[in-house]
Order: C-alpha cells, then structure tokens, then sequence
C-alpha cells in the first residue's frame, strides 16, 4: 500500500489532476510488482528452507540467506522476480482499482448519504 500511495502522490503532482481508471490499474500493477520485487529474497530463503534435503541441520533465515549470498551472491536472492513480478502485478492492480473505486463510493455516501 505505502509504494502505491507513493507512486499515486507522485503521479498526481506530475499530470496536476485525479488519475483516470486505467491509470489507477497501471500504477496498482507497477506497485504490486514492485512489492513482489521488495520481498522476493525472502520468498527465495523461505524456498530454499522449505527444499532443504531430508536430515539437513535445521538452520534459520540470517543462516540460510548468508549461505546463500556467500555461495551464490546477491543476484540468487532474486531469483524468479519476473515471473513473480508478472504473477502480481494484475492482482496490485484489481486490489488498487477496487480500493479506488470503493473508496470514491465511501466518499460519495459521506457527501450526499446515498450511493447513485
């Protein structure tokens, strides 16, 4: 939510009007994918734990991701951000125009007591 605000603030100021539906579902889908970005090293241990083989000494995160950036480096924790990005980024943008459009209902409700 904090990327889209952001990116939505940002926007705004830049075009100097409210965002046209199709624009809430690109910056929702940029936001989401870019959420998925953020968080995919985690995913990428969290994988890692999970597949580890049977027997193998149980070893926490900071374990798992310095293992793995000593062994592999930084780029392994980004493995499959793209298909990630691309998983997420359509849900980012219904989740945000949703948002937007129930939003706008509530306001709607506040300012004349009934939705048209």
């Amino acid at each position: 939510m904090l990327i889209y605000l952001q990116v939505k603030r940002v926007t705004r100021h830049v075009i100097r009007r409210e965002l046209a539906p199709w624009e809430t579902l690109l910056l929702g889908g940029f936001s989401g994918g870019m959420a998925a970005i953020a968080i995919t090293p985690f995913d990428v241990i969290k994988t890692r734990m999970m597949t580890s083989p049977p027997g193998a000494a149980a070893a926490g995160m900071l374990t798992v991701g310095a293992n793995l950036l000593a062994t592999e480096g930084v780029g392994a924790l980004y493995k499959g951000w793209l298909p990630r990005f691309f998983w997420i980024a359509p849900l980012g943008a219904m989740n945000f125009a949703g948002y937007e459009l129930a939003k706008q209902a509530i306001d709607d409700v506040g300012e004349e007591g009934k939705v048209e």
